[in-house]
C-alpha cells in the first residue's frame, strides 16, 4: 500500500547500511542498478519490511557487479541458455532468489551457496556478500573476476569453502579473512597477480585444502598449526626460506607440493616420516630436488623437479616443467 516515493525512501534508508550511500545513487553502479531494479522492475515487488529484502538486494548487486548480462548461462535476457527445471530460473526474474541459477538456500530461504563454474563472471566481487550471514560456499571458478578479495568476507563466520581460482584477482589475502573460522577449503590458484603472504591463514584451524599455486604469494609457510590440513599446493609461487619441520605434525596431510618456489635446504625428516610408504598419509610430496644442484635435498619425495623451471609468465600459458620420479623409501636412513 506504499506509493513509489515512499517505497523508494524506505528501501534507500534500509539499504544504506548495506552499501555505500554514494554508490547507491551513482548512475550505472552495481548498487544503483540493483536498487532501481528492486524498486521499479522486480516482479516480486518485495516490501521494504520483508525479512529477505536485503538478501534479494545483495544478490542483485552480485549480478550487476559481476557483469551478469554477459554471463554464459541464465543472464537476465533470453540470449543465454538456462537449464530447464522447476527450481531453476534466470537471474532477476520474479521467482525467489533461491531459485535463481547457481544459488543454494536452506529450508528457511536463506542463501547458503553461490556456485558458478565457467560462467564467464567478470567485474568484481561485491563487499555486500558479507550480508549473507548464512553463506557457506562461494565458488566462482574460471572467470575474469578482477579487483581484490573483499576484506568483508571475513565476516562470513559460516563460510566453509572459498573457491576463486582461475580468475584475475589482484592484491593480497585480506587479514580479515582470518575471522572466517569455519573455512575448510581455500582455492585461489591461477590468479597470477595475487600477492601478499599466507599470514591470514595461520589461525584458520579448520582448513583442510589450500591451493595457492600459480600466484605471486611470498613469505614463509606458517601452516604448521593447521592440523586438519590434507592438501597443500604452493608450487609456482614466490615463497621463501626453508621447509619447516613443524609441517611433520600435519599427520592427515596427503599432498604437499612446493616445487618451482624459492624454498631451499633439506626436506625435514619429520615430513618424510609421514610418507605413505612409511605408514603415513603423505602420498604426494613434490619439491625442487632434481637436477645437478637441487635447491631442496629430499630423500623421500614422490616427485623431484629440476632447478631450471618455468616462470609465472610461462606457466600461465599452460607449459609444465619436466619432473623426475623418485622411488619412495621404505625406511629412512639413520641421521
Amino acid at each position: 500500500n506504499m506509493d513509489l516515493v515512499s517505497r523508494a525512501v524506505s528501501l534507500q534508508s534500509l539499504l544504506q547500511d548495506v552499501s555505500d550511500p554514494v554508490s547507491m545513487v551513482t548512475e550505472g553502479s552495481a548498487q544503483n542498478r540493483a536498487w532501481k531494479w528492486l524498486l521499479e522492475e522486480d516482479e516480486m515487488f518485495i516490501c521494504p519490511n520483508d525479512s529477505n529484502v536485503i538478501q534479494r538486494y545483495v544478490m542483485a548487486v552480485f549480478y550487476h557487479s559481476t557483469l551478469g548480462d554477459s554471463w554464459f548461462s541464465c543472464a537476465d535476457n533470453n540470449n543465454t541458455p538456462c537449464p530447464r527445471g522447476a527450481d531453476t530460473y534466470r537471474w532477476l526474474t520474479g521467482a525467489s532468489e533461491c531459485n535463481w541459477f547457481g544459488v543454494d538456500c536452506d529450508i528457511n530461504g536463506l542463501v547458503t551457496g553461490v556456485i558458478f563454474d565457467d560462467n564467464d563472471l567478470s567485474g568484481q566481487i561485491p563487499t555486500e556478500l558479507s550480508y549473507l550471514h548464512n553463506l557457506e560456499v562461494i565458488k566462482l571458478e574460471n572467470g575474469k573476476i578482477g579487483g581484490t578479495i573483499p576484506s568483508s568476507l571475513g565476516n562470513l563466520t559460516n563460510l566453509r569453502e572459498l573457491d576463486l581460482d582461475f580468475n584475475l584477482l589482484t592484491g593480497s589475502i585480506p587479514q580479515e579473512l582470518s575471522n572466517a573460522v569455519q573455512l575448510q577449503v581455500l582455492d585461489l590458484n591461477n590468479n597470477y597477480d595475487l600477492t601478499g603472504n599466507m599470514t591470514p591463514l595461520s589461525q584458520l584451524t579448520n582448513l583442510q585444502f589450500i591451493q595457492l599455486h600459480h600466484t605471486k604469494i611470498t613469505g614463509t609457510t606458517p601452516l604448521s598449526q593447521l592440523t586438519n590440513l590434507q592438501f597443500i599446493q604452493l608450487h609456482h609461487t614466490k615463497i621463501t626460506g626453508t621447509i619447516p619441520g613443524e609441517l611433520g605434525t600435519l599427520k592427515d596431510l596427503e599432498t604437499l607440493s612446493v616445487y618451482a618456489t624459492d624454498l631451499e635446504g633439506n626436506m625435514p625428516r619429520s615430513v618424510c616420516r609421514n610418507r605413505n610408504t612409511l605408514g603415513g598419509q603423505l602420498m604426494n610430496l613434490q619439491a625442487d630436488c632434481g637436477g645437478f644442484n637441487p635447491e631442496v635435498m629430499c630423500i623421500c619425495c614422490s616427485m623431484c623437479f629440476p632447478m631450471r623451471r618455468l616462470t609465472l609468465d610461462t606457466a600461465a600459458v599452460a607449459m609444465q616443467p619436466t619432473a623426475m620420479p623418485v622411488v619412495p623409501p621404505r625406511s629412512l636412513p639413520a641421521p
